[in-house]
């Protein structure tokens, strides 16, 4: 079974996100969406997300195409979260 990982932050679900998880799906059996921290989002885009990360999360895990949500290490660059699920 091909596993297939995805970042984002996922801030406020729309059509671009939508096509995104769309197309990824495609590439595997297995879809796992890694969701953003909030600390990570505000490092990375210089703002805070619009919704926390427990709201985020919860919206990505509603999708179909997603097989599981997780959120995001705590700390950038550990890669824990690749480790630990071993993407193709």
């Amino acid at each position: 079974m091909r596993t297939v990982l995805i970042f984002g932050v996922f801030d406020g679900l729309h059509q671009g996100h939508r096509v995104f998880i769309e197309q990824a799906s495609k590439r595997g059996e297995k879809l796992i969406a890694v969701v953003a921290r909030d600390g990570a989002a505000l490092a990375l885009k210089g703002k805070k997300p619009h919704h926390g990360e427990a709201k985020r999360l919860d919206g990505v895990k509603a999708l179909q195409e997603v097989s599981f949500a997780v959120l995001g290490d705590d700390e950038q660059g550990s890669y824990e979260v690749v480790k630990t699920y071993q993407p193709d």
